[in-house]
């Protein structure tokens, strides 16, 4: 029998780890590909399956105008769907929902769906943002019945 040169042994084998890792790296790279076009495009880990996530509608949400003064612009009783993204404040030009007040700063707070929530954050407001009584600092999940309060109106969240 031939006797088998450990050099040369060692040199494929070397090579075979490079290659291995080679691939290894564009595995990685085609997947972190995969998860940005999800997140794009919203598709979960299934493709072809919707995602109940940031861009996927699971159920639609709306606001229930429980209270607001008559200057606001609001009526009480009045409901208001949301969109995937909702602005509230003063600014007519930069919000959809606007509340006429001097408590209310011109851009006050967000409403956004995703992680199959909708997800409520003030803008950094002079008067701040109530959800159930509780000034919020940080971004807040809305619960269904959860009530915001922003100036003098007060909105029931539904879903």
């Amino acid at each position: 029998m031939p006797e088998i040169n450990q050099a040369l042994i060692l040199q494929w084998t070397i090579v075979l780890l490079q290659y291995g890792f080679l691939l290894c790296i564009f595995y990685f790279i085609y997947r972190i590909g995969q998860w940005i076009y999800w997140d794009i495009t919203g598709v979960t880990g299934n493709p072809g399956r919707e995602s109940t996530g940031r861009t996927g509608k699971s159920g639609a949400a709306y606001f229930i105008v429980l209270a607001a003064d008559e200057d606001s612009g609001l009526h009480p009783q009045t409901r208001i769907e949301l969109p995937e993204t909702t602005t509230i404040g003063r600014s007519a030009k930069h919000n959809t929902i606007v509340i006429q007040e001097a408590f209310v700063s011109a851009e006050h707070a967000l409403i956004q769906l995703y992680d199959n929530g909708y997800w409520v954050s003030d803008l950094s407001s002079t008067n701040g943002t109530m959800v159930n009584g509780v000034r919020i600092e940080d971004e807040t999940l809305l619960q269904s019945g959860d009530e915001i309060k922003i100036g003098s109106v007060i909105l029931q969240f539904e879903r």
